[in-house]
């Protein structure tokens, strides 16, 4: 049975921190998901709060898979496991009846429910890993470090590009398959090809202008300056209120949802080339010195640059979080056999 345990708690444990922090990377972009879900279940006087609910169902997914590899916490941590597996198995059930779910979802989640059960089950079985203080302080440690991952992904650019409009694909091509940023030129009310099939395209967007202020437009119009000096064209996605009018004759308007699910960042920019996306800017860093080095150069090297940076950020991040886990039980468990022995 110790066997079984260890193995429901390795695969449940992984499980969770590798669908939780893809939450935490993208708050916004769950954010999205969990409107969706309010507005299937008729739930729409949460939507204000979407935000808040996304970041911290990101943090106990991912901090209670955390508990489950490490063993902090066993009894709590295996409780808490049946209680989130039965919800979320609850939710995917609702979505089945109301169409939008998958039975392979369903049935998985069914899985994760056994799993749960088991280590709950062989909890009299298993050792503390630390006093229960120390426990209560990692668990502590592990919160703050992933909530200021998620905040800072919430103020700039996702760390990990989950979207269908991550640098590398086709604008248009995502765009028909997602059914989503239905844009319309401003000048004649008509809606167009919002992104050209050949040569260059510098866009920044705005999904809430009224959250602008008066720095931020600044910015963007000295952003246009630059990039029409060398001769690339320029264009605004953002809602209808609120735009300047010196941006008027660049500008193409959308719904705000729709314009999220192409930035993250509200103001930040889109660098697009024969109709695929190279690039991305979070709001504050698109007059930084590489703007111009990046229109530059051959369009194939940038995009092969950020995303192997893109890449190599979330191997990291993933390497050091499950090092760090392995060594805090390995570290907790030299203590504790320490004591014990003292004792003794």
């Amino acid at each position: 049975m110790k066997f079984l345990r260890v193995l429901c708690q390795i695969l449940l444990g992984l499980h969770l921190v590798m669908t939780g922090l893809p939450k935490l990377a993208d708050p916004v972009g769950t954010s999205l998901l969990i409107q969706e879900y309010l507005g299937i279940v008729h739930g729409s006087a949460f939507v204000p709060a979407a935000d808040v609910l996304a970041m911290l169902y990101g943090l106990a997914e991912t901090l209670l898979g955390i508990a489950v590899l490490s063993g902090l916490r066993y009894r709590l941590t295996a409780i808490a496991s049946v209680a989130f597996t039965s919800l979320t198995t609850l939710l995917t059930l609702i979505l089945v009846i109301f169409g939008s779910g998958s039975l392979a979802s369903l049935v998985s989640h069914c899985i994760f429910i056994l799993m749960a059960v088991c280590m709950l089950t062989q909890h009299r079985k298993v050792e503390p890993m630390a006093a229960a203080p120390v426990e209560w302080t990692l668990l502590g440690i592990y919160a703050a470090v992933l909530l200021f991952f998620s905040i800072s992904a919430y103020n700039s650019l996702p760390r990990i590009d989950y979207t269908p409009f991550k640098p590398g694909t086709d604008f248009q091509r995502a765009n028909d398959g997602q059914g989503r940023v239905s844009l319309v030129f401003q000048a004649d009310s008509t809606e167009g090809r919002a992104v050209a099939d050949e040569g260059p395209l510098v866009v920044s967007v705005v999904w809430d202008p009224l959250k602008m202020d008066s720095s931020a437009w600044q910015d963007i119009l000295m952003l246009r300056e630059r990039v029409e000096r060398l001769e690339v064209p320029f264009r605004l996605f953002a809602t209808h209120e609120g735009v300047p009018e010196e941006l008027s004759d660049v500008l193409l308007t959308g719904e705000q949802s729709d314009l999220r699910a192409l930035m993250r960042s509200n103001g930040g920019g889109v660098y697009f080339y024969d109709g695929g996306i190279i690039c991305k800017w979070a709001a504050g860093k698109m007059l930084d010195g590489r703007l111009e080095e990046t229109l530059e150069r051959d369009p194939d090297e940038a995009l092969v640059e950020f995303m192997a940076a893109e890449k190599t950020y979330a191997r990291v991040f993933v390497a050091l979080l499950l090092i760090s886990i392995l060594l805090m039980r390995y570290i907790c468990r030299f203590n504790s056999r320490k004591n014990a022995a003292q004792s003794a």
